[in-house]
């Protein structure tokens, strides 16, 4: 949620989605196998992309359900 409201407020679209990047990096370092340098790259790479995967999922289906309302659905001017 706060990488999601500096999404919203921020000029720069990207700072959220870069923040969130970060987390997910430093998360995966953490909980990463000690195992080889090349393991350990597709474990990051692999859950780096599950999580950006899950988010934007996430992001599609609180969108549409705030489409639902109408104080709250986007309206093309």
């Amino acid at each position: 949620m706060v990488f999601a409201r500096l999404h919203a407020r921020e000029a720069m679209p990207g700072i959220g989605f870069a923040g969130l990047t970060t987390v997910g990096i430093l998360f995966g370092q953490y909980v990463s196998p000690e195992h080889d340098l090349v393991f350990s790259a597709l474990y990051r790479m692999s859950s780096m992309t599950v999580a950006i995967l899950v988010t934007l999922c996430c992001v599609y289906l609180v969108h549409k359900l705030l489409n639902l309302f109408p104080s709250t659905r986007h309206q093309i001017l």
